[in-house]
C-alpha cells in the first residue's frame, strides 16, 4: 500500500494535501493496529451494502451467501485446521459485503447470524446453499425483512426428501408453474428448466419453516463434447416468485449435485 501511495503520488495530491509525502510502511502498520476489527468489518458491511445498492441494476435486491475453507491454509505440524469463511456477496454487483472466519470451536451458523446482523436486509432477497439451510437463518432474515430462497439438501433429510417428492407428484402438476431457458456457449448447450409451486399447504403443516411460502426447482441438462450431465436441486422460499425471477435469484448460487 505505501509503494502504491508513493506510485500514485500526483493523482492523490488532487484530493489531498500530503503535506509530508505519502504515508509510509510504518504509518499504515500504525493505523491498522489501533483499528478495531468487530468494528471495522460491521462499517465495512454497511458501506459495501451501501454501494452495492448503487451499483445493483432495477429489480429485486439480491444478496448470496458463500462458506468454503481456503487451500493451503491448514497445517499438520501445527495441528492447524484449515481457515474457513462465511461471505455475503452481492451478485449483480460482484461486491462482497462482508466476510467472518468460522471459529474453530463454533460453526458457520453462528458464524453466519453474526455476518448477516451486520447487514441492512430490509427488501432483500438472501440465497444461501444447503449448508446454511437451518431455522436459525431464515428466522434472521426475515426478521430483519428480508427473503429467502434456500438449497434443500440431505441434511434436511425430511424436508429433502418431502419436496422432491411434491415436485415430481403428477398429482401436483396443476399447482405448478416452469419456465425453460437454453444456453449455448464454448461448445456446451445447457437446458435448464425452473419449476415452482406456491400451493403447498400440507408442507407448510409438516414442517413449519419460518415463512415457507413456495418450493422450486431446478433441472440442468448439460451436453459437452458428446456427454451428457443432469442435475437437479431443490430449494425452499420465503416468497412467492415466477419461475422466470426463481431461476435468475439462483443462477448465481454455486450448488453440487443435490
Amino acid at each position: 500500500m505505501a509503494d502504491c501511495a508513493k506510485h500514485n503520488e500526483d493523482f492523490l495530491r488532487q484530493f489531498m494535501r500530503l503535506e509530508y509525502g505519502p504515508p509510509s510502511h510504518d504509518s499504515f502498520s500504525l493505523l491498522f493496529r489501533m483499528i478495531e476489527p468487530v468494528p471495522f468489518a460491521a462499517a465495512l458491511a454497511r458501506f459495501s451494502s451501501d454501494w452495492a445498492k448503487v451499483l445493483e441494476a432495477e429489480g429485486i435486491r439480491r444478496i448470496a451467501i458463500d462458506g468454503k475453507a481456503l487451500w493451503r491454509t491448514f497445517s499438520r505440524a501445527s495441528e492447524l485446521s484449515a481457515l474457513h469463511l462465511v461471505s455475503v456477496f452481492a451478485p449483480g454487483s460482484g461486491i462482497m459485503l462482508g466476510q467472518v472466519a468460522v471459529d474453530k470451536k463454533s460453526n458457520e451458523i453462528r458464524a453466519l447470524s453474526a455476518l448477516l446482523e451486520m447487514l441492512d436486509l430490509k427488501g432483500t432477497l438472501v440465497t444461501a446453499d444447503a449448508m446454511h439451510t437451518q431455522r436459525i437463518a431464515a428466522e434472521l432474515i426475515i426478521s430483519k425483512g428480508g427473503d429467502c430462497v434456500l438449497a434443500v439438501k440431505r441434511n434436511q433429510p425430511s424436508l429433502h426428501k418431502d419436496t422432491k417428492d411434491w415436485l415430481k407428484d403428477p398429482g401436483n402438476a396443476d399447482r405448478m408453474v416452469s419456465h425453460q431457458e437454453t444456453n449455448k456457449e464454448h461448445g456446451r448447450v445447457e437446458t435448464r428448466t425452473a419449476t415452482v409451486s406456491h400451493d403447498i399447504g400440507p408442507l407448510q403443516d409438516a414442517h413449519r419453516w419460518p415463512s415457507l411460502a413456495a418450493l422450486g426447482k431446478v433441472e440442468s441438462i448439460r451436453v459437452s463434447e458428446g456427454r451428457t450431465r443432469t442435475e437437479a436441486r431443490t430449494y425452499i422460499m420465503s416468497r412467492k416468485m415466477s419461475p422466470q425471477d426463481f431461476m435468475k435469484a439462483v443462477r448465481n448460487l454455486s450448488i453440487s449435485r443435490a
